[in-house]
């Protein structure tokens, strides 16, 4: 019997550094980042893609809590393990000390994001497509008024230099403090290892995630 893995893109890197790193032979299947924007329309992607696979022994999920998404899923095909984490960010950042206190008023990107199609930059530039590069910028600002720093977590870029170069562009750009941290893979490694502990969540076949189960928030 195999393992595979339901992962929201932003997390491909990660997981693509970690599968070659453990020489993990796991099926994969990617769901677009977008589908964070409508909770509901997540669920019922996970809940299809749960439904699709065949033959498979467990199924590691990536996702967090993710505005509740994961509430009610069925592990139809295999037993299901999630981390009790509320969402991508507390995923990477699970053993940052401070990570409390900087999502206050914090903007975080990281490789996976700033190849997705939710980073800052590409909303931004939808807006210009519509509403011109001025206008664009004055709502783009607008709308993050309330964060004061961007912040790239490191995890397996091979082309930091680069990246972290971007990410500052987009802060000087749309007036936010650049700042950078280091992520951890531990919480990721762990989940694809089969560790189950108080940092995971393992519903075995046949039964639902419950409705009222709690995550690790702050």
């Amino acid at each position: 019997m195999s393992k595979a893995i339901i992962s929201c893109k932003v997390f491909k890197p990660e997981i693509d550094a970690l599968l070659k790193r453990f020489n993990y032979d796991y099926k994969c299947i990617y769901l677009e980042e977008q589908l964070h924007n409508t909770p509901s329309d997540l669920h019922d992607q996970l809940q299809a893609a749960i439904d699709s696979l065949e033959n498979i022994e467990t199924i590691y999920l990536t996702y967090g809590n993710c505005g509740n998404s994961i509430l009610g899923l069925k592990a139809t095909t295999a037993a299901i393990v999630f981390p009790k984490t509320d969402d991508c960010i507390h995923t990477l950042l699970y053993y940052n000390k401070d990570f409390p206190n900087m999502r206050r008023d914090t903007y975080f990107s990281s490789k996976g994001w700033l190849l997705g199609k939710e980073d800052l930059g590409f909303e931004y530039d939808r807006m210009k497509e519509k509403y011109g590069e001025a206008r664009a910028l004055r709502i783009v600002r607008a709308m993050y008024t309330n964060y004061k720093y961007l912040c790239y977590i490191e995890t397996v870029d091979e082309d930091k230099e680069i990246t972290e170069k971007r990410c500052a562009f987009k802060a000087e750009k749309f007036g936010l403090a650049f700042v950078k941290t280091t992520g951890s893979l531990k919480l990721l490694e762990d989940l694809l290892r089969g560790v189950i502990d108080e940092r995971f969540v393992k519903i075995e076949k046949g039964s639902s995630v419950p409705l009222n189960l709690r995550f690790i928030t702050f």
